[in-house]
This record gives structure tokens, C-alpha cells and sequence, in this order.
């Protein structure tokens, strides 16, 4: 699959028509993978560079310019479009008008080599109160740049328009995934509240650009049929079937993004899982260093037990998650977790480098340019060697971005096609086909363009 940018013509396999049963047993014949339970230390030479690594781009980017060096890694975009895959068209592959995706993909593999891949919007047709429109979707095939969108039906779906606060599902998205088998998967959702703009007892200022009157929750899902439906997590404790939560619930009067929006499992060295969430106002403990929020971390060693998350409250890992909305209300004290970073722009995920024992999660924003000239893409990192204590935000590069499309890149992930981890959360010592993930957003009205894609594109990662 290739990008063609002297005739600015996308060429790529059709979509398929082939049921999803079909495709996964000829997927099956592929040679598959060796998985590992649990993350295997390497012994990779950490002054080595990583051998070549791939942007993967849910973005279509043109790269341009020099390497960019940046304090400890230096990533080095390769600038030749033949280099690069075409892997999701939601002009093409979507399953309907909201079926695009908004979010950083999260993928794992099955027992027969097969991807399942998740990455959509929430299915709510003209916006946060409008009818339902479909569901999510998953995609499935032999690489995580090789995929077939299946709409035969929805993995999952949101709740009842008029739902409210404390009412679950609202809008969802399945954000994160994990499995030991690839049969039984593990979910967090993120699950977003907006209540009605017009409605001056929920939302007095109104809903603006800052995400004023949006409270954000993570829920936890199952699948058992390896990741062709998902069920809520509820049970006679848990009835709303909350992973991860303040212990308030939504706030009207609050003008600042509300809970938890949620981004990738990531597994470490010492065989927790974590997750980097961002912590909106009244979601951690309060900061002078963050005043107005940032990341904050939780982990587990069991991701089958709901109740099993703690987050870091800067001393140790105490910090237990209830439900905000028990009657009655439960208290706050034990229950907030610590801003362990700034975060970056663009909603990026985490992944474990193992050459050099570290975490590192990513950022980007798009920048326009002169007139008559393509915007640029900006891609940013940190790093962190046990996800409390983040680096500042530093300069992975930038590239152009085609006039094919426009309006955004957000979402970064880096992710290796070739991971030693069934959950892609992991980028190995000898990796040679890593990508990362971006997201556009191009008006589906403008003649010849695409709504939003995704591209793969190669870029070598080493140490500075």
C-alpha cells in the first residue's frame, strides 16, 4: 500500500467484503509470532540503536526535514512516501457516519497470529444528544498495518441519550485492551458525560471549546469471544462498573475538564499494568506544581479484579478508586491520586521501550504555515523510567503535512508490529517494524480528500 503524493492519489486494498471468520482463518496460515505472558527482560545494549522504527500515522504525513535530535532519544523520520502504508481510510472503511477514529489505537494479537485492532468514536449521530448511529467497530487482520474494518456489528455501544450523571454508559470508547490469551479481553472505557448545552441547571456556562459541562469516567468491559462484543463490568459492589474514577461526581460549576480520560495498558518490567490517565479538576490531589491537572498514574496485578487499581499519591501507591455517585456519598480522603506530569497536546498513549528501559509517552499538535503552504506536524515525548517521575516534554520532530489532509494530528502512539507483547504495549530491543499513530481530521465535504486515514511511517528511534 502506498502513498503516491506526485498525483496526490491514495492506492490501497479494497475494502473487504469477506466475513471476519474467513479473513482470520487465512490470517491463521500467516507465520504468527511468539508471545510472551509476561514481558521478558532483554539484554539489548542500550547505547545500540533501536534497529528502525515506524511512525505509524492514523494521520496521513509527509515527512520533511532533518532528524531531530532531543535529550535522551533522537528520532529520525524517513522521508520517502514509497516507505510508507496506507492502513485505514474512513472515507472508505468506515462502518457509518460517525465510525472515525478519535482516539489512539489499542490492539491485540490472537492465539492464530490474527490483529484485533480498536479504534473509532463514539456512535452518537450529530453529536452528544443525538441518536444512536451504529456502535463501535473493531478491525482484524495479520499486521496492525494490514486491517479490515468489521461491520457486521458493534463491540460496543453507548448509553441512552438522556442518561445522566450518574447513570452508565454515556458516549464510550474502548480505549485500552488487555489479554493473556487472546480469547478473554480486558477493557477500560472511556466514558464521557456531556450533559445538554441548553440544559442551565447542568451546564450554566454552557458547553465551549474548553470541554466546560464533561465529566470523564473509566469502565471496565470483557469480551470472551476474543473481542467481537464486550459486556460492562457490573456487579452487586461495583453496579456502574467503575475502573477508575474521582471520588466526586460531576460538578456543574467547575470550568475545566472533569475525571478521567483514559489512554493505554502498558505493562512494566516489574509485571504491573499501568495507565497514564489525565486528571481534570477535582480528580487528584491539589498541586501548585499542576494547578490546573495533568497526568496521573494507576496500576494493578490483576486486571480481571475491577476493584484492584491504586493510584500514586506522590508517597506510595495508596490511592484507592470508589464510586462518587453511592448513596451515600463516600468519603475523599485515601481516594485522590498525585499529578505525576504536565501531559503533552494531542492525547497520546505510553509504550515501554526495552533498549533503554523506559517508558515513554507522546504529543502532538499541528501548526499552519505560510499561505499556499502545508501545515506542520509537531511530534513531542517524554520519558520516564518508572511512570511517577516524568521528563519535561521534549522535540521528537517535524514533518509536513499533505494537503490531502487537514484540521488535526493528535493521538500519537508509538507501536511495534512486531512486539514480544500479545498487547502491542511494547516496543522490543530488536524491533525493526514500529509505527505510530496520529489522527486527521478532514472535512468529508471538500472534493478528493479523505475524512480521516492512517498511514504507516517509518522513523528510527536511538539513543542521544
Amino acid at each position: 500500500v502506498r502513498l503516491r503524493l506526485r498525483t496526490k492519489q491514495l492506492t490501497s486494498r479494497p475494502r473487504s467484503t469477506v466475513p471476519p471468520t474467513a479473513d482470520e482463518a487465512r490470517a491463521a496460515s500467516m507465520p504468527s509470532t511468539t508471545i510472551l505472558p509476561r514481558r521478558a527482560k532483554t539484554t539489548t545494549n542500550t547505547n545500540a540503536p533501536l534497529p528502525q522504527i515506524m511512525f505509524a500515522a492514523l494521520l496521513m504525513v509527509l515527512l520533511a526535514g532533518q532528524p531531530a535530535a532531543a535529550d535522551g532519544l533522537k528520532f529520525t523520520f524517513d522521508k520517502d512516501p514509497g516507505s510508507w502504508q496506507l492502513w485505514f481510510n474512513a472515507t472508505r472503511d468506515a462502518c457509518n457516519s460517525e465510525d472515525t477514529p478519535d482516539q489512539s489505537m489499542t490492539a491485540f494479537r490472537k492465539p492464530d497470529g490474527t490483529v484485533v485492532a480498536f479504534i473509532g468514536d463514539a456512535d452518537r449521530k450529530g453529536g452528544a444528544h443525538g441518536p444512536l448511529d451504529g456502535g463501535f467497530y473493531r478491525s482484524y487482520g495479520p499486521s496492525v498495518v494490514n486491517l479490515a474494518r468489521d461491520c457486521s456489528a458493534p463491540v460496543l455501544k453507548s448509553g441512552a441519550a438522556g442518561n445522566g450523571p450518574g447513570v452508565f454508559p454515556h458516549n464510550v470508547w474502548l480505549m485500552a485492551t488487555w489479554t493473556y490469551d487472546g480469547t478473554t479481553v480486558h477493557g477500560l472505557v472511556h466514558d464521557e458525560y456531556t450533559p445538554n448545552a441548553s440544559d442551565t441547571k447542568l451546564c450554566p456556562g454552557g458547553v465551549t471549546a474548553n470541554s466546560t459541562c464533561w465529566y470523564t469516567t473509566v469502565l471496565a468491559v470483557v469480551s470472551t469471544d476474543g473481542g467481537r462484543h464486550f459486556d460492562f463490568v457490573a456487579t452487586a459492589d461495583n453496579p456502574r462498573g467503575i475502573a477508575l474514577a474521582p471520588p466526586v461526581g460531576f460538578n456543574p460549576d467547575l470550568t475545566r475538564p472533569q475525571g478521567f480520560p483514559n489512554s493505554h495498558l502498558v505493562q512494566g518490567p516489574d509485571g504491573y499494568l499501568y495507565v497514564l490517565l489525565s486528571c481534570g479538576a477535582g480528580a487528584h490531589i491539589p498541586s501548585a506544581a499542576f494547578p490546573t491537572g495533568g497526568k496521573c498514574v494507576y496500576r494493578t496485578t490483576n486486571i480481571s479484579n475491577v476493584g484492584g487499581w491504586r493510584g500514586w499519591d506522590g508517597e506510595g501507591w495508596s490511592a484507592s478508586v470508589v464510586d462518587p455517585y453511592a448513596n451515600p456519598a463516600p468519603p475523599t480522603a485515601g481516594h485522590y491520586a498525585a499529578v505525576v506530569g504536565s501531559g503533552m497536546v494531542g492525547s497520546g498513549s505510553v509504550v515501554y521501550l526495552e533498549a533503554h528501559d523506559l517508558f515513554v509517552a507522546m504529543g502532538s499538535k499541528l501548526v499552519p504555515t505560510g499561505k499556499g503552504q502545508p501545515p506542520i506536524v509537531h511530534v513531542y515525548y517524554q520519558t520516564s523510567a518508572n511512570m511517577t517521575t516524568w521528563s519535561r516534554v521534549l522535540n521528537a520532530g517535524t514533518f509536513a503535512l499533505p494537503d490531502t489532509f487537514f484540521g488535526a494530528a493528535v493521538y500519537p502512539r508509538l507501536i511495534d508490529a512486531a512486539s514480544p507483547s500479545r498487547n502491542f504495549d511494547s516496543i522490543g530491543g530488536r524491533s525493526t517494524e514500529v509505527y505510530v499513530l496520529f489522527s486527521t481530521g478532514q472535512s468529508p465535504f471538500t472534493k478528493g480528500t479523505i475524512r480521516r486515514a492512517g498511514v504507516a511511517v517509518p522513523v528510527r528511534i536511538e539513543q542521544d
